[in-house]
């Protein structure tokens, strides 16, 4: 490079981008698995992909148990050592107060684990056609940048298939 283009270059202002910066997981993943490279690397989210960003997320952390136990559950918590929900085998899907108890521990593991997500309320219900399964909505306000917006997210789980997080059609 000449050394006259390197002045240019420095010269030069940022170019306004409509968007919010994606997170580096998401960029260390934005090719589709059996792709081998990317059309256009994925740099900026719009807001139908960091909603989409967020739901994966969201149920990555379901889906992942936390094995610590005790004191070392205490001293990690809110740490990525304490990434996902504890076992939840012991719980009801027809016993109001376990339904409570896990829809709490969820909402408090989603707001560690997903910092885009504020004021994370969870609802759960048994499912009336699977004695086995819950049903539930996972409502939240998602940080857009300086703007807050709500969102919800359906949710189910059952013993074959573990958390499902849906896009709410509203969102």
């Amino acid at each position: 490079m000449e050394p006259r283009d390197e002045y240019e270059f420095l010269g030069r202002e940022p170019k306004p981008i409509r968007g919010l910066r994606t997170p580096l997981f998401d960029r260390l993943q934005d090719t589709p698995p059996g792709r081998y490279a990317s059309t256009r690397p994925a740099r900026v989210f719009g807001r139908r992909e960091l909603r989409e960003s967020v739901r994966v997320e969201v149920a990555r952390i379901l889906n992942t148990r936390a094995h610590l136990k005790g004191e070392s559950q205490s001293l990690a918590e809110g740490t990525v050592l304490d990434y996902g929900l504890p076992d939840f085998y012991a719980y009801s899907a027809s016993s109001n107060s376990d339904l409570e108890q896990l829809a709490n521990t969820i909402a408090k593991k989603i707001a560690a684990g997903e910092p885009r997500l504020s004021e994370v309320r969870v609802l759960l219900k048994a499912d009336p056609t699977n004695p086995k399964a819950v049903l539930g909505i996972i409502r939240a306000s998602l940080r857009l940048g300086t703007v807050i917006e709500p969102v919800n997210f359906p949710l189910s789980l059952d013993s074959q298939s573990g958390f499902q997080v849906s896009e709410s059609p509203g969102n």
